[in-house]
């Protein structure tokens, strides 16, 4: 009997413990919003350094990747049928490089 209890009492191995899973598109989307959050502040340090230029050269580079990754988002979901207020923000971002703000496009960005 105390040799059934023994293996009755035995814990499960590792393999059978549930696993944290990371979800690909959140981490996308989490890097995503790092990214334009940090060019956000990095830029606002720039412009405070008086270099107005590089400002709008790291704005411009928080805004691009995420705009990249929206149409791609957006032509996804436009094949599926689906239509979204995503095409507001990627004509918003557009838009405002478009003109040269580039620190209205990154803020879009960032939301």
């Amino acid at each position: 009997m105390n040799a059934e209890l023994a293996v009755a009492r035995r814990p499960e191995p590792a393999a059978a413990s549930p696993r944290l899973r990371l979800d690909p598109r959140a981490l996308l989307r989490a890097g995503l919003v790092a990214l334009a959050a940090g060019a956000l502040v990095v830029g606002f340090a720039a412009h405070l350094a008086e270099r107005p230029e590089l400002a709008a050269r790291i704005w411009l580079g928080g805004t691009v990747p995420v705009l990249a990754a929206l149409l791609v988002e957006i032509v996804t979901s436009l094949r599926r049928g689906e239509v979204g207020l995503d095409i507001v923000a990627a004509l918003s971002m557009s838009a405002a490089l478009a003109f040269g703000e580039n620190l209205a496009a990154v803020v879009v960005a960032l939301m």
